[in-house]
């Protein structure tokens, strides 16, 4: 999983990550954003699930649902399309799901949050 973060215009932290991890990037920019303490929290959550003190974990962040085992993680949008989508095609529909939803291992997510908690506190 490719990563990149930068400052965008306003001087607020943006993530980009490679194809298919996509809605990674959305939720750290717009549902953790600089948020310490979201990020030192969700480190714990998975110490918690390495250490098998849980078994899995679902998070309800405002535009997404993490769900986490003691091996993968599995990132949704919580948008529900409505009849409107109908009008998208195969094509734009791929696209869509590309980047509403995504998936990873845990440790891929634990070295995520890490670098991304770095970048937030520089």
């Amino acid at each position: 999983m490719d990563y990149r973060f930068y400052l965008n215009e306003r001087n607020q932290p943006q993530a980009s990550l490679s194809m298919g991890h996509e809605a990674f990037g959305d939720w750290l920019t717009h549902d953790i954003g600089n948020d310490l303490a979201q990020c030192q929290q969700l480190l714990q959550w998975m110490d918690e699930l390495t250490q098998r003190q849980r078994s899995e974990l679902e998070w309800h962040t405002t535009q997404y649902t993490l769900q986490l085992d003691r091996e993968e993680a599995l990132l949704t949008t919580r948008y529900q399309h409505d009849d409107s989508d109908e009008a998208l095609n195969d094509s734009d529909l791929h696209v869509y799901q590309d980047e509403s939803e995504a998936g990873c291992g845990l440790d891929d997510l634990r070295e995520l949050v890490c670098a991304w908690l770095d970048f937030i506190q520089d």
